[in-house]
């Protein structure tokens, strides 16, 4: 998109915060005036996944990057 003339920018935030992420809406706003695409590329995992073995923290920042990050990243993009 860059060489078609088209600006472009990449801000990593953390999905599972969702006042990082209405900070990014808010700066990407400023930046360009309005959203037009958000491509939601997040999630985690882990090598481990076996029940007896996971443990509550690894478990909730999985649920907090790959639940809570699908509406915590678009839901500040969709607001005008």
């Amino acid at each position: 998109m860059a060489k078609e003339g088209h600006p472009i920018e990449i801000s990593p935030a953390d999905t599972a915060n969702a006042a990082e992420m209405e900070q990014l809406a808010q700066r990407t706003r400023a930046h360009f005036g309005t959203i037009d695409v958000l491509v939601y590329a997040a999630g985690t995992n882990t090598p481990d996944r076996a029940m007896k073995r996971l443990n509550a923290d690894l478990w909730d920042m999985m649920v907090s990057v790959n639940l809570n990050g699908a509406t915590t990243s678009p839901a500040p993009c969709c607001r005008p």
